[in-house]
């Protein structure tokens, strides 16, 4: 017979332990890492993806042409979107290629979002990918400029090293942005909506509204979307443009190409609009031009060494308008001879293989060329005139035996977005108006203000009592500005008004104002100076109760300022704005030209280690 034995006390507590271990895990799994049929494909869409981007690092030696066009060619059946677009199901992938870092979003059917990531400046070792699924619940976007920022959540709690176990991004997950009342994020703006979303706790009735209503108008802020490569935006306001010294390489004397590949914002501008030059009318410096005319037609203006004052120009036969890309490369070629020009013009979607634009065009002005001592200029001419409106994404001046003589590429531009280095080591330096919208190198969605302004009710909770804390902090690409000029404030100098608070720009720099009796009275300012062109934070705390100021550029901060009798309450009627003030009657002054990235407000005082923190985030959240 067979006897049955007992399981010991200790057998027992192993088996309760092993259970628990695999249910620990098994939830894990299960919660974290689902396997549905919709998660699975999500992650082989977004694996497929990141495939792509290394093929072409084996072939090409660079990322440099890893657009959407090509990882679509090289991931079929994949739909590849923007870095800026959120994926839309689980076969669509946002893609943003950024300083040899590759990151996709894919959303899969509940709404969750799987993000990969690989830094491939070291290598191709698959060692490199992080993982990481974003809840349904959260409100980050399914965006690859959302995942290109998952580097320091993925090296949290050896997390994020495979699908079966990624870093986990919920709605409760902690972070120095969780407290605050207001969170903006330009990375949020979608092209055409007219409300930012407030990401913070006060919710959507402090919703931002871009310009002075939820009608499109004068006032509205340039959304700049990151494309997944590097843009030039010029607005058309007079001294933007991208300039570099003249040269003997840029004097070409006998055949000549003038190249560009741009998004015009009207293929049939009111005026003339310049996309390359060296050629300035007011100083009767005529050397060569290649511009887009209000028929939508290309026209290149040449002046001959024989008569150097003479400006002679071709215009296509074909205009623009029968071209079905809103962005594409154009071209304009003079073959010179002793008596005669012969200007072509040509249209191409990826700048190879070229089309013809009408008829060639036969000019009576002989060679050589005319060689200037103009500088050559992207989106003007030489005095700033006939400014283009739109985004240029190269520009190249070549013999028409295709011989490089100078290239401007925003990729090749510093951090800064000031200087360029040309392909032929030319300089460019970007030029910026003195007011409005002013030129921008886009290197992530961005809001460009500058007569414009972005603005939220008014509420207490943007409002400084007399006994009350309030901590701001901006993110944003900063130059100098009008002085007095508003960057984020609940504050109206011309107002009557005229107590609140403000960040704004003076001529040392920036100030952090408390004030109730405006910029003529008494008030409290502390002030700090951002590096001009850099993508800074800028920070303010204002403390009631101490009546101080302290405020932040960065990292560094200035000692705190204040008055020594009490303040009295700050309170008022006025909007909420970013890029200038508005009083209650929505009449909007003091303007600040910047590059807008992200915005939140805490009535909290914040500690300097806190500030710091929340920059940061702030600072990744707006990638």
């Amino acid at each position: 017979m067979h006897i049955r034995r007992g399981y010991t006390i200790v057998e027992v507590a192993i088996v309760v332990f092993l259970v628990s271990v695999l249910s620990a895990t098994s939830v894990f799994i299960l919660g974290s890492s689902r396997t549905t049929g919709s998660d699975v494909l999500a992650q082989a869409t977004a694996d497929s993806t990141v495939d792509a981007a290394l093929n072409i690092l084996m072939q090409d030696g660079s990322l440099d042409l890893a657009s959407t066009e090509r990882l679509a060619l090289e991931n079929p059946g994949v739909n590849v979107v923007d870095a800026a677009v959120s994926s839309e199901g689980d076969s669509y992938a946002s893609v943003s290629v950024r300083d040899g870092v590759v990151a996709v979003a894919v959303r899969g059917t509940d709404g969750s979002c799987w993000m990969l990531r690989q830094d491939m400046t070291g290598g191709t070792s698959l060692r490199s990918r992080q993982y990481v699924l974003v809840t349904a619940a959260s409100s980050r976007p399914c965006s690859g400029n959302a995942a290109w920022t998952t580097d320091a959540l993925a090296l949290s709690a050896k997390r994020g090293k495979s699908w079966s176990r990624p870093v986990v991004w919920g709605a409760t997950t902690a972070g120095a942005l969780d407290s605050a009342s207001v969170i903006y994020r330009a990375a949020s703006a979608t092209s055409g909506a007219q409300t930012l979303k407030n990401e913070g706790t006060a919710g959507s009735s402090l919703n931002a509204v871009l310009g002075s209503s939820t009608s499109v108008d004068s006032l509205d802020p340039e959304v700049l979307l990151y494309e997944g490569y590097p843009y030039l935006y010029l607005s058309g306001a007079s001294g933007n443009a991208v300039t570099s010294p003249s040269s003997a390489t840029a004097n070409v004397s006998s055949d000549l190409q003038l190249q560009a590949k741009i998004e015009p914002a009207d293929m049939t501008p009111t005026s003339s609009q310049v996309i390359i030059s060296k050629h300035s009318p007011s100083a009767s410096q005529y050397s060569y031009a290649l511009t887009l005319e209000p028929s939508g037609s290309l026209s290149m203006k040449l002046a001959s060494a024989a008569a150097p004052s003479v400006e002679v120009s071709a215009t296509s036969t074909a205009s623009l308008t029968t071209q079905s890309l809103a962005k594409l490369w154009v071209k304009a070629t003079a073959a010179t001879s002793s008596t005669t020009n012969t200007v072509s013009f040509y249209t191409s979607s990826e700048g190879s293989q070229w089309t013809k634009l009408g008829a060639d065009v036969v000019l009576g002005s002989s060679a050589p060329l005319n060689q200037t001592t103009t500088q050559l200029v992207i989106g003007a001419y030489g005095d700033y005139s006939a400014p283009f409106i739109g985004k240029i994404y190269k520009a190249e001046v070549r013999s028409s035996s295709g011989v490089l003589r100078a290239a401007f590429d925003p990729s090749d531009c510093a951090t800064t977005g000031l200087t360029c280095t040309g392909t032929s080591n030319e300089t460019w330096s970007v030029q910026r108006a003195t007011s409005g919208k002013q030129a921008a190198v886009v290197t992530r969605t961005t809001l460009l203000m500058g007569s414009s302004v972005l603005a939220a009710p008014s509420s207490t909770l943007a409002d400084l009592s007399s006994t009350g804390y309030l901590t701001v902090i901006v993110s944003l690409r900063y130059y100098s500005s009008t002085p007095d000029s508003v960057i984020a404030g609940k504050f109206d100098n011309a107002s009557t008004n005229k107590a609140g608070w403000a960040l704004a720009p003076t001529s040392g720099g920036v100030r952090a104002i408390a004030s109730s009796t405006g910029l003529s009275g008494s008030f409290a300012a502390a002030t700090v100076v951002p590096v001009e062109g850099s993508m800074s934070i800028l920070a303010a705390r204002y403390s009631a109760p101490t009546r101080t100021v302290k405020a932040w550029s960065d990292t560094v901060s200035q000692s705190a300022v204040g008055l020594s009798s009490p303040w009295a309450g700050l309170a008022n009627t006025h909007y909420l704005t970013l890029g200038a003030s508005m009083n209650s009657s929505g009449s909007a002054t003091a303007h600040a030209s910047y590059e807008f990235l992200g915005f939140a407000l805490f009535n909290t005082s914040l500690t300097d280690e806190e500030i710091a923190r929340a920059g940061a985030e702030l600072q990744r959240a707006t990638s």
